[in-house]
């Protein structure tokens, strides 16, 4: 079972977006479905991209995505026929009615890439990979720590390696190590030396990448995208929530804010079993952690 889920944050139009995302990426299907058991009303969808979970929520209009979390979609020649054609056709896709932060196009890393916010505002990065690069998962999801929390990402990284099993830090390259850094007597200047270019890891078995923005952004982490973190038992949802939260003021329904922004969701992994008992969502509106026995 795949341990951390993203979840992207939509107002009310959750099933437009899930065949949307089936229609368009490779190898996706809608592959769960699931219904508030007293009104009826779509809560989540879930699809599934070549093997990748990630799940919609039928938020309203509290929260809006940003940049500062996207999504890597690694093109690989080794296990695509063709796989700069089916780039291509993605990007034509999102991009369609969407916003492009990054021309397609060659760039220093890759022949071919370009950032991308589809019609509903996710952000995707499309990279043609190559030869000689290591076999990498189709969805890699990517932090960038910008504003209030820029220059943290090497130590949320490093604290969030510690917290999870199964987790390892992969490669990390700063800003001065490539030659970009700013100005290192100006500490307003960006990026500072120490300032994270690339990283990749692993938490819990899955791939992240992480980065601190080279330039001044005007956005951060909002709940448009979280991580939800599928647990066994109350001890394990205990853990990882006593360890990633950080304000009290912004736990509500099985969800907490760390230190740096970032929205997640400790839940267990029976959640939806949980849910469809009498009264199962009613009681966990009422709750801030997840109480498993007070479902």
């Amino acid at each position: 079972m795949q341990k951390i889920v993203p979840h992207l944050w939509f107002d009310k139009n959750i099933a437009e977006a899930a065949n949307f995302y089936a229609s368009t990426l490779p190898n996706t299907q809608v592959v769960n479905r699931f219904n508030n058991p007293d009104t009826g009303e779509d809560v989540t969808a879930e699809i599934d991209i070549d093997g990748y979970r990630i799940a919609l929520i039928n938020g309203g209009p509290y929260a809006t995505p940003t940049p500062a979390i996207s999504f890597f979609l690694n093109f690989d020649p080794a296990t695509r026929e063709d796989a700069e054609s089916d780039l291509r056709q993605v990007w034509e896709a999102l991009s369609h009615d969407g916003s492009v932060l990054m021309d397609l196009g060659e760039y220093p890393f890759s022949s071919l890439y370009g950032w991308v916010a589809d019609r509903f505002g996710f952000n995707w990065q499309l990279m043609l990979t190559s030869a000689d690069q290591d076999p990498r998962p189709f969805v890699v999801p990517s932090l960038m720590y910008c504003g209030p929390v820029q220059g943290k990402a090497t130590e949320a990284v490093d604290g969030y390696i510690k917290l999870f099993d199964d987790s390892a830090l992969g490669n990390r390259v700063t800003y001065d190590a490539m030659g970009a850094a700013a100005d290192k007597n100006s500490p307003d200047a960006l990026p500072q030396p120490t300032d994270v270019a690339y990283s990749d890891f692993q938490l819990a078995g899955q791939r992240f990448s992480a980065m601190d923005s080279g330039v001044a952004q005007p956005f951060t982490f909002t709940p448009g995208v979280s991580l939800m973190v599928l647990v066994k038992d109350q001890d394990e949802l205990d853990r990882y929530w006593d360890a990633l939260t950080s304000d009290p003021d912004k736990e509500q329904c099985g969800w907490l804010e760390d230190k740096y922004g970032i929205s997640w969701q400790i839940a267990p992994e029976n959640l939806s079993e949980l849910l469809a008992r009498p009264q199962g969502f009613d009681n966990m509106l009422k709750m801030k952690k997840l109480i498993i026995d007070d479902f």
